[in-house]
């Protein structure tokens, strides 16, 4: 391995050759976690200039129901914040006689 990490960068770097570059891009994907989870609210997390995701049964804790976007704003670190809040009505409920 050091072998190989030797010959790395000696092919980089060169002998005396002129500096050659190439292009770099790199894209950057939206990353949403979730902040908070109870039975009235989520709220999550996202990278910088997220959009809000659809729907956030897809995070691991969040209860079934209909769920509606409430709330956004930033965090301190610049990342996007969106709260849910959970939709009262008679589908939510299950009745056991």
């Amino acid at each position: 391995m050091k072998r190989l990490s030797a010959l790395l960068i000696l092919a980089l770097l060169g002998t005396g050759a002129s500096a050659t570059t190439a292009p770099l891009t790199l894209r950057v994907e939206a990353v949403c976690v979730p902040l908070s989870v109870s039975a009235e609210s989520v709220t999550v997390k996202c990278t910088r200039g997220s959009q809000a995701p659809a729907d956030p049964r897809g995070f691991a804790g969040v209860p079934l129901g209909t769920w509606h976007l409430s709330g956004h704003g930033s965090s301190a670190d610049g990342a996007e914040l969106f709260t849910y809040r959970a939709l009262e009505s008679a589908a939510n409920h299950v009745t056991f006689y």
